[in-house]
């Protein structure tokens, strides 16, 4: 059998590993911009080490971006780079 790439050949607990991390650093990343960050400042992202364990942050709803966006114009702290540029 022909394979992509040595991701479709990883066992399952690999794959689990490799997603806990990845989930890890995106987490990180978007944490880093202000708007996610108070965001998500009462919940204890350090816990989320699965897929299954996201149930367990705080939905992000459209009306908060919105009030966000109208407070700290253009992009509501929801943005690491620059709007202009």
């Amino acid at each position: 059998m022909t394979y992509f790439d040595k991701l479709e050949t990883r066992s399952a607990d690999q794959r689990a590993s490799d997603q806990a991390q990845a989930l890890r650093e995106q987490i990180a990343r978007v944490t880093s911009a202000s708007g996610y960050a108070a965001h998500f400042a009462d919940a204890d992202t350090d816990a989320v080490s699965s897929a299954e364990d996201l149930v367990n942050l705080p939905v992000l709803r459209k009306s908060e971006i919105s009030r966000a966006q109208g407070e700290h114009p253009p992009l509501g702290g929801f943005t690491v780079k620059p709007a202009h540029g």
